[in-house]
C-alpha cells in the first residue's frame, strides 16, 4: 500500500504541474480504498457502467461489467437485440445498485473541464508533431 501511495502522490504531483495524465484526481485519490475493497462514496453513485459500455469479448459474450454475467452473445443475437433484451435490463438494474468502489464507476467519467483539457492537449501535441 505504501508504494501505491507514493505512486499516487507521484501522479498527482505530475498532473498538478500540467502533466497529460488522463486520470482524474478523484479517481487517482480513490486507488487506496479501492484496493482496501471499500465501498464507493455516494457523491459518485449510481453506477452506469451498465447503461454505457458495450464489451464484446473474443468468444462474442457481451458484458456491459466484468462484475456480472454477460448480457448477450454477438454471435446468435444482434447488438440491438442483446441492447434490448430483459437480461441487459435486469443487468443494468444490477449495476447501478452496486455499491463497489471498481475505479470503473462514475470516477471515471470525466468533467467537462477534463474533456477541454484533453483536447487542448490533443492539439497542441498534434501541432508540436507537424
Amino acid at each position: 500500500m505504501d508504494d501505491l501511495l507514493a505512486v499516487r502522490d507521484e501522479l498527482l504531483r505530475l498532473k498538478r504541474q500540467g502533466a497529460p495524465i488522463l486520470n482524474g484526481e478523484a479517481l487517482l485519490n480513490a486507488w487506496p480504498n479501492h484496493f482496501r475493497r471499500e465501498k464507493a462514496p455516494p457523491e459518485v453513485m449510481p453506477c452506469r457502467v451498465g447503461m454505457r459500455n458495450y464489451f464484446i469479448r473474443s468468444d462474442g459474450r457481451l458484458e456491459v461489467c466484468w462484475f456480472f454475467k454477460p448480457i448477450g452473445n454477438v454471435r446468435t443475437q444482434t447488438a440491438r437485440e442483446i441492447w434490448y433484451s430483459e437480461e441487459a435490463r435486469t443487468r443494468r438494474k444490477e449495476t447501478v445498485a452496486c455499491d463497489k468502489l471498481c475505479l470503473f464507476t462514475c470516477l471515471a467519467q470525466r468533467t467537462l473541464q477534463d474533456k477541454l483539457k484533453m483536447g487542448l492537449t490533443f492539439l497542441t501535441g498534434a501541432q508540436e508533431a507537424h
